[in-house]
């Protein structure tokens, strides 16, 4: 591994001395297989200076007597879907280096049995984004890591994944979109609103401002990001 930074800095020589904080593994104490994000946030952006790549990971724990391995299957299809949804194939440009990225999202959606055992304090680091599924409403509470769903159709997956990425809603309280967000999968009804570049722009940037202002280079760097919901975010640790 080959790094450049100002030797003069505390922190690079600190880093020197002492390698574990260069290990992009040591939050998990070095077993990224067994052990968990610390942090809590379920969904991870990862960016790849070497592939010109960004991927957005997330697995999302759907619960109550209405999740179904049917209501599994069509809200990771509706999500992940090409056709004018997350997975379109979207790329996003670095203004600060104008370098184009690549954008993949990888989302599975799982029944749990245990949502009570996976949101308590001590399982928390674990799996976060626990949803419960009924046919009345769907939302997401405002702290994005939980919420209710609707099982049925028309789906609102698509557009609730969007709040656990850190979007915000785009209507009017009368019914409608707010001006200039028609047709904007945040701003329309389950289904019938589409993933905008301005969406990605808003979930990646902040992210990638973190990427640029690393005080060290790694060559063929990638850097990785806990994504918090509703536009604030938190560092890897």
């Amino acid at each position: 591994m080959i790094i450049a930074g100002n030797q003069n800095d505390p922190r690079f020589q600190n880093a020197l001395m002492n390698p574990q904080l260069l290990n992009p593994y040591a939050y998990t104490g070095n077993n990224p297989i067994t052990n968990v994000d610390p942090t809590g946030e379920d969904a991870v952006i990862a960016i790849n200076d070497r592939w010109s790549t960004i991927t957005i990971r997330s697995d999302i724990y759907i619960y109550g007597q209405d999740a179904t391995s049917e209501v599994v299957q069509r809200m990771q299809t509706d999500i992940m879907q090409e056709w004018n949804k997350w997975n379109k194939g979207w790329t996003y440009t670095d203004p600060k280096t104008n370098r184009t990225y690549n954008v993949a999202f990888d989302v599975e959606v799982g029944i749990t049995k245990h949502p009570n055992i996976r949101k308590s304090t001590k399982f928390t680091d674990k799996d976060n984004n626990m949803i419960q599924i009924n046919n009345e409403r769907s939302y997401v509470k405002d702290e994005g890591y939980i919420g209710v769903w609707r099982g049925n159709t028309p789906d609102p997956a698509p557009h609730e994944f969007g709040h656990l990425l850190g979007l915000d809603d785009h209507y009017i309280e009368k019914g409608g979109s707010e001006n200039g967000w028609q047709g904007n999968i945040m701003a329309e009804k389950a289904m019938q609103g589409n993933v905008e570049q301005r969406n990605i722009d808003t979930i990646i940037a902040p992210y990638m401002e973190k990427h640029d202002q690393r005080w060290f280079k790694f060559i063929n760097k990638k850097t990785s990001h806990h994504i918090a919901p509703r536009g604030t975010f938190r560092e890897q640790k």
